[in-house]
Order: structure tokens, then sequence, then C-alpha cells
């Protein structure tokens, strides 16, 4: 055990703090068309990977109080979704809520930072502004999807928003159905044109409409080495993924100029694969996505 009294507040309390890890996570989930599911999970997973990045949506969701679809991200921009529960929490949300699936991408913290990626802003629709009209959307531009907003939060940051109201627990014509997501303690990520030119997505048709899995950062020397993390469900689809990057090696590698060292960084991601299969079964309290890391490199 390291001696506390010689280490910085900040890095006290990330020693100590086990529920706070440098990693956050992108679940995957089934694909369905018309109603019916075309991919499993795992086959989104090996499909993400085969792009190499998350696509950004707008995140249209059913809404249980006014019976109709919305985009949970608002504003003009669509964006990347991540969470940043703990591993054995998440796998309590997963058991709770059948949205999540243990397949997942995790990415650096600072890396996704650095990339222009930002923690949700948690709060009520007052904080939006008034929403512009469809005839408004269509003049300036913006997504027909979209919900955009004036005279509150600032275009580029509206995607930021989650809506948050715990107090509808207490309101009878609510049914006691809260708006809180906290739990998820959600990171959100717009594509960034700039970086994802300079690290040779240019090509790509999707540029503008994408987050690279494999992220920039500081030491370019190592940039074929994985900073990222893949989770399954278990060790059996654990060895068939290791197989399949293997099969895929050359086709990725050959794709253009980011995938030649996405390419090699997926190749060299071994210990970077985790199974929730060996989470579960971990005496690690809640669940740091690099001790898990660790617990594989010293196997």
């Amino acid at each position: 055990m390291k001696d506390l009294s010689k280490l910085k507040h900040w890095e006290r309390i990330k020693l100590v703090r086990t529920d706070i890890s440098e990693y956050i996570l992108h679940c995957t989930r089934e694909r369905y068309v018309n109603n019916n599911p075309n991919l499993g999970a795992f086959d989104v997973l090996k499909k993400i990977l085969e792009d190499g990045f998350l696509r950004a949506t707008f995140a249209v969701k059913d809404s249980w109080l006014s019976r109709t679809s919305k985009p949970t991200v608002r504003g003009p921009f669509a964006a990347v979704c991540f969470t940043e529960q703990p591993l054995q929490f998440f796998i309590q949300s997963i058991g709770a809520n059948r949205r999540y699936t243990e397949f997942a991408v995790a990415v650096r913290k600072d890396e996704l930072f650095n990339y222009g990626g930002r923690p949700v802003i948690y709060s009520d629709e007052k904080i939006l502004g008034k929403q512009i009209t469809s005839e408004e959307k269509i003049e300036l531009g913006y997504p027909v999807k979209s919900l955009v907003y004036n005279d509150g939060l600032p275009l580029d940051l509206q995607y930021l928003w989650v809506g948050y109201d715990p107090t509808a627990i207490w309101d009878s014509n609510r049914q006691g159905y809260a708006i809180d997501w906290t739990h998820e303690r959600e990171w959100r990520a717009r594509p960034n044109k700039t970086i994802n030119n300079d690290i040779g997505l240019s090509s790509n048709s999707h540029q503008e409409k994408v987050v690279p899995i494999h992220l920039p950062h500081q030491d370019q020397q190592t940039f074929q080495q994985p900073h990222f993390v893949i989770l399954v469900d278990t060790e059996t689809h654990k060895e068939d993924l290791i197989v399949w990057i293997q099969e895929n090696f050359g086709k990725m590698y050959k794709k253009g100029e980011y995938y030649r060292d996405y390419a090699f960084a997926l190749l060299r991601a071994g210990n970077q694969i985790l199974s929730f299969e060996k989470i579960r079964a971990s005496k690690q309290t809640l669940g740091r996505v690099e001790d898990f890391i660790q617990a594989e490199e010293n196997n």
C-alpha cells in the first residue's frame, strides 16, 4: 500500500475511491429492423470494431409520458453517449434494464476530453430555452429530427443536456415516474471534424458523423498500442473475438491512414479485452476498468 501522506490530494482520492475509473464505456445493443432483431449485441460490437468508430446519433426514444418519440440528444448536433458507471454497478444496471448489454467499448476519459467529450448537464427543460419551429430548423439547415432551442443553453452545449427532475416522484399525476438518469454518470462526445481529419478519417464518408475508437493520445510513438478496452460477456466470446481480430486484421489495415495504426492497436489488445464473466467472479470491489486490465496483465 502506498504511503498516502506522500501523495497529492487528488492522487489520494483516486487511489482510495475505487468507483472512479480512468475509462468510460459505450455499450452496444441489438439492432432492430421492423421490430425484429437484425444483429445481436456481439455482432454489433464486431461491426463497430470493424468500422473503427462510433456513430453519433440523436438517440430518439419513445416518451413514456407524452407517448411520442423524441431525440434525447437535443440541439443541432448528434453525439455518442458513454457511461462512467463502475463495472460492478454497471452489472447491476444490466440486470435491471435491458437497454444495457455486456458488450461495450471503453475509452480513456483524458483522451475523450481532449477530443471534446464532456460530462453531461443534468437539468430540467427550462435551461434549454425556447424550442424553434420546424420552419426555422429548415431555414437554418438543422437536421429534421433534431430539437433546437433559442434563448437558453448555447447551441454548442445543447447536446450535453439530459432531462432531470427527481421531484416528479412525488407528483401523483406522473404516477411516481421520476426523471433521473444520474446513475449513468453520462458523458457525450460530438464528432470533431478537425481531429478526425488529422488522424486520417478524412477519406471516410461519415467523417462528420463519427467518433473514433482509437483516440489520439499524447505519446504518438505508441499510437499503435491500444488505449481502448473491449468488454464482452463471456471468456468464450473473448476468445472468439481475438480470433476474429486476427482474421480481419488485413482487411482493416488496408482501409486507410487511420486504420493502419488502429488495426495494429486492435491486434495488440489481448489483455485489454475483458469479460464480464471474469469481472463477476472477481473479488475486486466496485470495479475500475484499469484494475481489471492490470489483473489480466499479471496473469
